[in-house]
């Protein structure tokens, strides 16, 4: 696996943002989000699907949309060889969307989305602290852009264009945690360091992919052309949407998307036509995968796969630790712009 890369982090948000519903994947190929039947899970209409509702563009962008998504993170500690895992827990989060106003960055307007997550687990307690993140969307008729700032800066809302707020507004940035002293016990005196090494390498990992796919300190201004990404943005999504379109997210570290397919998902909120994105980068090593999937009622589902050497201190490999975190839609509700 070799050494984390030196690169940045600005947050690591996605270390408390770890998850509640199970994935499996099909044979070797393609990972795919697979949701149980949950009884009580309310879906919203399906006409919500329908271009009436998305008149301003394929991402559904509307002060007042709401999604709540479950999620879950299996976290396994495997020896070297085919001995049974050392150790696996699950860290599972619902997770609160909101568009809560707009806020003016760089002469320009952005939909500001509030994303709030509780976490819950054997490890952390049966609730852990919730944390907020904000991302400011704009889209055009090319695509879907995010203003490259800081996402654990709570916005400045235009005047009176918002909905009620999260009570819970704490910056989404938090240090990894370290290795649950649960989990040390079971572990060999002797390699106890070198899994705990691991893990930190693991968390930070996890937050440089979070960060790059998401927002990041930026600077800039300015107007830039009429449609693309402005000065000071990211692209989230280029349209039109097609299996084999790909883009670059942000050019360093450098990530990039391909729509590998088309597909219909069967999720807690309902049956959803969908573009199963990949995500691409240096940064994500062989046995690992980002994987995002985007439908005209927004995001879908997450899932991916990362992976963490242990090595003690003479060199030599001692096992693994890995993340497998899976996130679907659960319910929501738009309103027509």
């Amino acid at each position: 696996m070799g050494s984390l890369r030196g690169v940045w982090i600005v947050v690591l948000f996605a270390g408390l943002f770890l998850c509640g519903v199970l994935f499996c994947l099909s044979g070797c190929g393609r990972p795919a989000p697979v949701a149980p039947e949950l009884a009580e899970a309310q879906s919203s209409s399906a006409a919500l699907e329908s271009d009436r509702f998305l008149e301003g563009g394929f991402f559904p962008l509307a002060v007042g949309n709401r999604w709540h998504s479950i999620s879950a993170d299996t976290i396994r500690i495997d020896p070297i060889g085919n001995g049974p895992p050392l150790a696996e827990f699950t860290i599972t989060s619902d997770i609160s969307r909101v568009l809560i106003g707009t806020e003016t960055l760089f002469g320009r307007s952005y939909f500001v989305q509030e994303e709030t997550a509780s976490p819950s687990g054997a490890l952390i307690g049966r609730a852990g602290s919730a944390f907020s993140a904000w991302t400011r969307y704009r889209q055009d008729r090319s695509g879907l852009y995010e203003a490259d700032v800081n996402v654990s800066t709570p916005p400045t809302l235009d005047g009176d264009c918002r909905v009620p707020r999260s009570k819970v507004i704490v910056p989404g940035v938090d240090k990894a945690r370290s290795l649950p002293a649960s989990l040390v016990g079971r572990l060999p005196a002797a390699q106890r360091s070198a899994f705990a090494a691991a893990w930190d390498r693991l968390q930070e990992r996890e937050g440089i992919i979070r960060t790059s796919l998401g927002a990041a300190p930026g600077t800039g201004a300015g107007r830039g052309r009429r449609r693309g990404p402005l000065e000071g943005e990211i692209v989230r999504l280029k349209y039109p949407l097609h299996s084999g379109t790909t883009w670059v997210i942000r050019p360093d570290p450098l990530f990039s998307s391909t729509v590998d397919e088309h597909e219909v998902l069967a999720l807690p909120a309902g049956r959803f036509p969908s573009y199963d994105i990949r995500i691409d980068s240096d940064l994500i090593e062989a046995g690992e995968f980002v994987r995002l999937w985007f439908g005209r009622s927004g995001q879908l589902a997450f899932r991916f796969r990362l992976v963490a050497l242990a090595v003690d201190s003479q060199g030599n490999e001692i096992g693994t630790i890995v993340d497998d975190h899976g996130e679907v839609l659960r319910d929501f509700t738009l309103v027509k712009p």
